[in-house]
């Protein structure tokens, strides 16, 4: 039957043996004692947003009094080293977009994360930390203070199950859970490099709203969210109420929608939905639209520079250098095909050639070699 449904016929082997069968078991007994869920993929409760991404989990594991109803989502990341003016901005932007009643998600780390979390619990929002480990553990663990608020102001979601530990891979994958879940990413404050810029390439790749609040050309913590914007990979935010406007969520506090708390429906995230109606997707035109050097009606143009694969990249970063400078521009999809990658990886690859301006995005999930 699991084959039916569109399984491998050896990924349903693996479930069908006995030690998974046990630790599958042993997870629920887990979560019933407890108190936690596992969500499949089609649960009802399974995030909406997070179920159209090709590369998300085939179950979650949440703690808390999670509630997705009616309430709009909104992805709040940046820097561990948070500095005044990011916790100012920060804690600006939750309570300008407070009145739309929205969940806010992160990662429950230091900085820009926990600041935006425990802002969202000041003004009653529900909050969701996303881990990089499973529920029977918390990192980091002074962050513990905070643990129960959270359980009553929302919860904890995570792929792992218990007895993962907190591992330097696993937030690469709790990134695209936090890029996924919902319509946009905000990026407060960030340096030139860290996780919160990958979370917000990320959501880029999934065709979500991504912001960014600039900052001072010499301040290093705010490089990142300036580099988004330069690339246009982030929309300029400078308060809330322009992010009310770019969500549309104002209609959340229409005189027809006011009694009910400013709750609107979160829905399905499907590209479907015309973007320009609902103000969660970015509209994307034809590459052959929008003048794009190097882009002639979505093909590489055969004019366009070429440039050397440096001989310091990693693995991963050297088979997709060496793809894109073999087709010249391609699909992001079309990239992790070729190079027998999953998507979030591809992107996380592709962010960190871009960063070193051996690779340029266009619009469409396009990816040119050279800058």
């Amino acid at each position: 039957m699991l084959a039916g449904n569109g399984l491998r016929h050896n990924l349903v082997s693996s479930l069908e043996e006995e030690a998974y069968l046990r630790r599958a078991q042993a997870e629920l007994r887990f979560a019933e004692k407890r108190g936690a869920r596992c969500l499949g993929c089609l649960d009802p409760d399974y995030p909406a947003g997070l179920r159209e991404c090709a590369d998300s989990p085939l179950v979650l594991y949440t703690r808390g009094r999670i509630n997705f109803g009616r309430h709009p989502l909104v992805s709040v990341v940046g820097t561990r080293s948070m500095t005044g003016y990011g916790r100012e901005t920060c804690e600006a932007f939750i309570a300008g977009i407070a009145p739309a009643n929205p969940i806010i998600i992160s990662g429950f780390a230091y900085g820009i994360d926990i600041c935006a979390q425990s802002t969202a619990m000041r003004y009653g929002l529900q909050t969701i930390a996303v881990m990089a480990h499973g529920l029977d553990s918390l990192y980091p663990a002074s962050h513990r203070k905070y643990r129960d608020a959270l359980v009553a102001n929302g919860g904890f979601l995570t792929e792992f199950p218990s007895g993962t530990p907190a591992e330097p891979g696993h937030f690469l994958r709790r990134n695209r859970v936090i890029a996924g879940m919902s319509p946009a990413t905000v990026v407060v404050e960030s340096g030139e490099r860290g996780g919160s810029l990958v979370t917000a390439d990320l959501a880029f790749g999934y065709d979500r709203e991504v912001f960014a609040f600039p900052g001072r050309v010499s301040d290093p913590q705010s490089a990142g969210c300036n580099a988004l914007i330069r690339t246009q990979k982030a929309q300029l935010l400078t308060n809330a109420r322009e992010f009310l406007l770019a969500m549309d969520w104002e209609e959340a506090q229409s005189p027809e929608t006011k009694g009910s708390g400013g709750l609107v429906d979160a829905g399905s995230l499907s590209k479907t939905r015309n973007p320009v109606e609902t103000g969660n997707f970015r509209e994307t035109k034809n590459p052959a639209e929008t003048g794009n050097p190097g882009v002639k009606g979505g093909l590489p143009n055969p004019n366009r520079a070429v440039n050397p694969v440096p001989g310091d990249l990693d693995p991963t970063e050297n088979t997709l250098a060496r793809c894109l400078a073999e087709s010249g521009c391609m699909h992001l999809d079309e990239v992790a095909v070729r190079c027998q990658l999953g998507v979030s990886e591809a992107v996380s690859g592709l962010f960190n050639l871009e960063m070193r301006g051996l690779v340029r995005s266009l619009p469409g999930k396009l990816f040119r070699w050279g800058a």
